[in-house]
């Protein structure tokens, strides 16, 4: 996402929940990267608790500048071990911080971990869609699965079985869905829609078989639900865009902001980033981060809202980007849902790209999104 600074520290928070838009939490640098586009469309899952061993973070890593094609592209991944209390791969020189996935070119992946804590990683390679997954939970000791060629842009979730499932476009934007039950056995890809750009995300159930595909084909929303690990799906089922802006103004989805996830009751959540629309027109300023459960009511509630008057913008943030976007949503130990999300500051603008500089915020919800902190 070319939104941030060319440069910088990958950085990774451990977070309790103080208060509303105050710091907290604990910042570990746990590796470094040159390469600042991991996301074409909303946020990919790179960070993932295990609870019972430790967390889990991968990025995309190359040590190279701009203005190259980057052949030293890899993901990278690092491990907070929770019985050390430590990472499992510092260096004083951040950009050796973690442990390379691939053994070859490769990049835009996503992650998740299975009951026994192992972690999963899929990215595209030169070669296709690569698999790889842990001997162990932490170890570092990552194992190889070749799948299909001619796909881009992964998505990984894990079931409860642990089962992989995981979305991809072809460059013709075609959302297409395989699975791994066994391992390195790739079903065959079957096509479930088209989007107008690769703007979609996938969830698995950790307690239930079910599984959920959702994408953009602007200006609508569409999701697909499996109750048995992906055999068979729904009919497409259309999201209506939450009653963000009122008025003349349409309320649109964006591109750079949607995350869907399953929590420990089987309970389906999106989060979304919208935008306003005026005479046709959308803009990335301002915008507003909401979250849908079927199970509330109403389904559709505001998480929060950024902007900044256009005479204040000190700097533009970049393309694929909107003021606060990229939202993603976990589940706390105590059951109390957390969204996090990038947003940028209208008046901190990094020197090197004359762009505004963005932070991560954090709300959380006590009663299954009804309310935000």
């Amino acid at each position: 996402m070319k939104s941030l600074a060319l440069f910088f520290a990958m950085l990774v928070c451990a977070v309790a929940l103080a208060s509303a838009q105050g710091y907290i939490g604990r910042l570990d640098t746990v590796g470094g990267t040159t390469y600042d586009w991991w996301s074409n469309g909303g946020a990919v899952r790179l960070l993932v608790n295990s609870p019972q061993f430790g967390i889990h973070e991968a990025w995309v890593y190359s040590t190279l500048g701009s203005g190259t094609t980057f052949p030293d592209r890899n993901m990278r991944y690092n491990f907070y071990d929770y019985s050390t209390r430590h990472w499992n791969w510092i260096d004083p020189d951040h950009m050796q911080g973690g442990v390379n996935v691939f053994t070859h070119r490769a990049g835009n992946g996503s992650m998740d971990v299975d009951s026994t804590g192992r972690v999963s990683i899929v990215a595209g390679t030169e070669s296709g869609l690569e698999l790889v997954r842990d001997v162990a939970p932490g170890a570092g000791i990552l194992d190889g699965c070749a799948g299909p060629s001619g796909y881009l842009w992964p998505a990984l979730a894990i079931g409860d079985d642990g089962t992989s499932h995981i979305l991809m476009s072809t460059a013709g934007y075609v959302l297409c869905y395989s699975r791994v039950r066994t391992w390195c056995n790739w079903d065959s890809v079957r096509p479930l829609g088209s989007t107008a750009f690769p703007a979609y995300a996938i969830a698995a159930g950790k307690t239930a078989p079910l599984v959920c595909a959702a994408w953009l084909d602007d200006p609508h929303m569409f999701y697909l639900l499996s109750e048995n690990r992906g055999d068979t799906w729904s009919s497409p089922i259309e999201l209506e865009p939450p009653p963000a802006f009122g008025g003349d103004t349409v309320t649109a989805f964006s591109y750079f902001g949607m995350f869907a996830f399953i929590d420990r009751q089987a309970r389906l959540h999106f989060v979304v980033t919208v935008r306003p629309v005026v005479h046709d027109t959308g803009y990335f300023n301002p915008s507003e981060i909401w979250h849908w459960c079927g199970q509330n009511n109403p389904a559709w509630n505001r998480i929060h809202r950024a902007g900044c008057a256009p005479e204040h913008m000190q700097a533009g943030i970049g393309y694929n980007a909107m003021y606060a976007g990229r939202p993603s949503i976990g589940e706390g130990n105590d059951g109390q849902l957390y969204v996090a999300w990038e947003q940028f500051d209208s008046s901190n603008v990094e020197p090197q790209t004359s762009r505004l500089r963005a932070g991560i915020w954090v709300s959380g919800s006590p009663d299954n999104g009804a309310s935000w902190t």
